[in-house]
């Protein structure tokens, strides 16, 4: 098992290169085999795929990865989309966050959120992904690329919305237009804008350790989900039940053996006895928009509007 806590999706070979060559990543033959190339360094727990250009390669790398990882990393992941991208009002070599991405086919937009301080953020701007190459480069803060708005709403599906994010370089402007990018010249720009990054990647560093701290099995969970039968909601909603009635006086010094002896048949009846424990005499469990229903399990991100 490995930590998998970065997640690349990039989409031509000289994008990825500096990546690769950053983290000292190496072609994993086995989950490359039948669908996108694979590299990753299992030290540095950095994993990335070419996903080729286009808005639907992007989509199906995203899924090829996530499928290839999801039964090894015992942790939660942070995605990335990086690539180069055209700009009208901003230079060569330029790094930007995506505060806002949109498809210009669809008009569906996404709004990836910074949870971290203001100091370790870029400059954000809104990244507009087209279904061809272009040279219309619009005014404002706006950026052109073709992959974001395919990446995007599936990772949000394996991160969540704060640790699924879009990083793009400015390749192309009106003065130095695209038909004029050499490889070369991608590779050079990526490179320096992953330096760029770091204040940003260390701080989604940090996120992943808050969420695998929140995410942690708490004291008998796996005892419990070997005795009796859960449902994938009501194993979630367990976890965050033992989380809380461990830090209780009685719930640290319970065991297994004290499910059976309330007579618990099966996950359901684990999960009343729990409730029953935390929140019998408090008023606020059935109180509407009480304790009890902010325990509930939460809803997926909020989707693409």
């Amino acid at each position: 098992m490995t930590d998998f806590r970065f997640c690349w999706v990039v989409a031509v070979k000289p994008e990825a290169q500096a990546v690769m060559d950053y983290f000292s990543l190496r072609r994993d033959e086995n989950a490359s085999s039948g669908g996108f190339p694979v590299y990753r360094n299992h030290d540095s727990g950095v994993v990335l795929t070419l996903s080729g250009p286009g808005k639907t390669n992007a989509s199906a790398a995203t899924a090829w990865l996530g499928a290839k990882i999801i039964g090894e990393s015992r942790g939660p992941s942070a995605w990335i989309n990086f690539g180069i991208a055209g700009a009208g009002n901003a230079g060569v070599g330029e790094l930007f966050r995506a505060g806002k991405v949109v498809d210009w086919a669809t008009g569906k937009s996404c709004f990836p959120q910074a949870v971290w301080p203001k100091k370790a953020d870029l400059p954000v701007a809104t990244v507009r992904t087209v279904d061809r190459p272009t040279g219309d480069y619009p005014e404002g803060n706006i950026l052109i690329d073709m992959e974001a708005s395919g990446f995007l709403p599936l990772a949000r599906k394996f991160a969540g919305n704060e640790l699924a994010q879009v990083f793009k370089v400015v390749s192309d402007t009106p003065q130095e237009p695209l038909h004029q990018i050499k490889g070369a010249l991608v590779k050079d720009i990526c490179r320096a804008a992953l330096d760029r990054m770091k204040p940003t990647l260390k701080a989604m560093e940090a996120l992943l350790a808050q969420e695998s701290q929140r995410l942690a099995d708490p004291p008998l969970f796996p005892e419990i989900c070997d005795r009796w039968d859960f449902s994938t909601t009501n194993r979630h909603r367990l976890r965050r039940l033992l989380q809380l009635w461990g830090s209780t006086k009685s719930g640290g010094a319970r065991t297994v053996d004290w499910f059976e002896a309330q007579r618990c048949r099966n996950g359901k009846d684990v999960i009343h006895v729990l409730e029953k424990e935390l929140w019998s005499d408090d008023p606020l469990h059935s109180r509407k928009g009480g304790i009890a229903e902010k325990m509930a399990c939460p809803k997926d991100p909020k989707p693409c509007k």
